[in-house]
């Protein structure tokens, strides 16, 4: 919602993450590492479809946005660490999460903001990109 993991304007759907897995690239040539995705269980994808929204939520329990459900798929998580990663070996913690930690449903929409997390701590590192570009400025 910040802007964080621009050009990226939600979860990825599923032509910009096979894309990533394949070339490292973005479905517009754009170069990106490392899929951006939101894994969903079993049972909570099954309730969803096009056009359903999902809550987002913090840890606490407070909404921050709502995910417009477009796209739900489940992907090859095996392939995926070996694209990404290079191994599956469950030694290696990237990969250990994606192919035993992370549930089987990738899912990705548009996402309508209701409000940015609340943090009590850190408050001066925790700054936007667009705060950091002011601050870079600032700095010179």
């Amino acid at each position: 919602m910040n802007g964080g993991f621009s050009p990226l304007q939600s979860f990825m759907g599923r032509a910009d993450y096979e894309a990533v897995c394949s070339s490292m690239r973005l479905s517009n040539g754009l170069v990106w590492p490392i899929p951006v995705v939101l894994d969903l269980p079993s049972e909570l994808a099954k309730q969803l479809k096009p056009g359903t929204p999902l809550a987002l939520r913090d840890p606490e329990g407070v909404m921050l946005a709502a995910l417009h459900v477009e796209e739900l798929w489940e992907p090859d998580r095996k392939k995926e660490a070996e694209s990404v990663f290079g191994t599956t070996d469950h030694f290696h913690p990237g990969a250990v999460h994606v192919t035993e930690k992370s549930h089987p449903i990738y899912v990705s929409g548009n996402i309508e903001g209701v409000q940015t997390p609340t943090y009590y701590d850190y408050r001066a590192l925790r700054l936007s990109p667009a705060e950091m570009r002011s601050e870079f400025a600032r700095l010179g």
